[in-house]
């Protein structure tokens, strides 16, 4: 399958597929987590949560959560982990 290089020509501080849907998770989160009582998060703080998906993975889950309700609810759900 071809991947589409379109991420290189958005912004220039992003060198990579997995770096372009890093900022996609972050703009989106960050947006709903604006005037409430939840800071802000960093990519760093999204990278982290998402490390050890691979990058087709992470964009398949992208699309999980955008056609999700709600997209933070989602993500932060999706990526819970069971202590056992």
């Amino acid at each position: 399958m071809e991947i589409k290089r379109d991420y290189l020509n958005i912004k220039s501080n992003i060198k990579s597929e997995r770096a372009y849907y890093i900022s996609l998770f972050l703009e989106r989160i960050n947006e709903e987590r604006k005037d409430t009582k939840w800071k802000l998060l960093s990519a760093r703080a999204i990278a982290n949560k998402v490390g050890h998906l691979k990058t087709p993975e992470i964009r398949d889950f992208y699309y999980q959560c955008e056609k999700a309700r709600n997209f933070s609810e989602w993500f932060f759900g999706r990526l819970r982990f069971k202590v056992k």
